[in-house]
């Protein structure tokens, strides 16, 4: 319940987690809705919240713009539309039965780019695209494997591997953070003019000193009650497969 409010909030919405648990159709109770906002507010997850509305508040959206993310740059248009207004449009058609050029009018809607609507969209754009830089370091290293966003389905003789390639890119990320930003930040828009406010983010957050990722920071899920492995014999390679039961 507490995921329903937490991602969408620190991916761009402004609602309440009020009003998504009741999106959501959750019930719940006042100190559980209290627990939530001090927590997305004020507690833990407060600097990322933090992170979100800099980004938001910062931005400098266009309706097609570059964008640049540890080393990949990529080319991004407003996927956001709002009502201008309508509009009409004149047709000369030839008549062949009265053998004369009628004029038909036409009102055609007009929709512009909802450029501040997009400002929301640059903190998942970040979010998103790091995780696939990471999944594409791992599918380049691993033989069989199916990814998913930032999950990926794969042999369990490669697990340890995997954890291990995954972690080394969460470290990586954690050494070259400052080059990351940087380049997005520039790319966007966000310049020196927004120095205060990136500096009360800066303030927000507790370094981690000697930070370094564990492989189990990598879960490894299989529900063995209703999935079995079956190991599969292709002529040259053994893999698994996971038949439900």
């Amino acid at each position: 319940m507490f995921k329903d409010a937490a991602t969408p909030m620190l991916y761009g919405s402004s609602q309440s987690v009020k009003a998504l648990w009741v999106a959501n159709k959750h019930t719940f109770t006042k100190e559980q809705l209290a627990m939530a906002t001090k927590e997305l507010t004020k507690g833990t997850f407060s600097v990322a919240k933090l992170f979100k509305d800099f980004i938001i508040k910062n931005v400098k959206p266009k309706e097609t713009m570059k964008v640049r993310i540890w080393g990949q740059e990529f080319t991004i248009k407003c996927n956001r539309y709002k009502h201008k207004g309508d509009y009409k449009v004149r047709y000369n058609i030839f008549d062949s039965a009265s053998n004369k050029v009628k004029t038909i009018w036409h009102m055609h809607t007009q929709n512009i780019p909802d450029l501040e609507q997009f400002r929301r969209f640059f903190v998942t754009c970040l979010i998103h695209s790091i995780d696939s830089v990471v999944m594409d370091y791992i599918c380049r290293n691993i033989n069989w494997i199916i990814p998913i966003h930032d999950a990926a389905i794969i042999s369990p003789i490669d697990a340890t591997e995997v954890r291990e390639l995954y972690c080394g890119q969460i470290n990586k990320i954690h050494t070259e953070r400052q080059t990351i930003l940087s380049e997005f930040f520039e790319s966007i828009g966000i310049d020196s003019s927004s120095a205060m406010d990136w500096k009360r983010v800066k303030d927000a957050i507790i370094p981690a000193v000697g930070f370094s990722c564990q492989p189990m920071a990598l879960k490894w899920f299989l529900n063995l009650t209703t999935f079995t492995i079956v190991p599969l014999w292709n002529g040259s390679n053994i893999f698994f497969s996971f038949r439900k039961e």
